[in-house]
């Protein structure tokens, strides 16, 4: 019962630290939004015809799983979501220092400040956060039918 408990607590911090982090994401992406498409203009994997839809749609994703994982029913779609897109930036990171010429970074905020080998470190940490949330989650097979 104890444990049931803690695991609650611990669901509910995660939840609160994604939604932090992806809605300060979001924002400071917005409100430097011309800075951020220039920097996403420098990444080697975006077209440059591309970038426009990349930034809004990333700025909207980071929004969307926000939506998600305030609520109870999309709480699990939400942390999975939120999983994906924290692996996916944490590969586009990986491959940025391995194969780019130059490190471009698009991040938001303070992360856009962080060296990219503790900006990567931040983001394997988050992901790792979750992944009990996914494994353990007794709830993660109930479809909720409300």
């Amino acid at each position: 019962m104890l444990i049931k408990k803690y695991f609650q607590v611990y669901h509910l911090f995660v939840r609160i630290v994604l939604i932090f982090l992806f809605v300060y994401a979001a924002v400071s992406k917005a409100i430097i939004f011309r800075q951020f498409l220039i920097q996403l203009s420098e990444s080697p994997l975006i077209p440059i015809y591309l970038v426009s839809f990349s930034g809004v749609f990333i700025i909207l994703l980071e929004l969307f799983i926000c939506g998600l994982l305030m609520t109870e029913k999309y709480a699990y779609l939400g942390l999975l979501a939120s999983y994906s897109l924290m692996l996916f930036f944490s590969a586009y990171m990986i491959y940025i220092l391995k194969f780019a010429p130059s490190i471009p970074c698009a991040c938001g905020g303070i992360l856009g400040h962080l060296d990219h080998s503790y900006h990567l470190v931040f983001n394997i940490i988050i992901t790792l956060l979750i992944i009990p949330l996914l494994i353990f989650n007794p709830d993660r097979l109930r479809v909720s039918s409300s």
